[in-house]
């Protein structure tokens, strides 16, 4: 389930990703801001939280570790989507 949760956020950071990549080179496309309002509207302490909760994670350190490894998977996502 944690891994799901994690390829989740890999896969919102590779949209923001791509998305700043469109904005970064003014490629024109037919999506207006539907995505970006979208993304906007992400917290990221909320999504952590909730992956925690899911895990069934008590211990403080584990809860801990479980953040890094989503900013990890998250800022990979990232990443990835700029650089393609």
């Amino acid at each position: 389930m944690i891994a799901e949760d994690l390829g989740r956020l890999f896969e919102v950071g590779f949209n923001i990703g791509i998305l700043a990549y469109i904005r970064e080179k003014n490629i024109k496309h037919k999506f207006g801001t539907f995505f970006e309002r979208d993304l906007q509207e992400l917290r990221f302490p909320q999504i952590h939280r909730r992956i925690v909760d899911r895990a069934g994670v008590v211990d403080a350190s584990h809860r801990q570790t479980i953040g890094k490894w989503s900013l990890f998977f998250l800022q990979k996502g990232f990443l990835c989507g700029l650089n393609s």
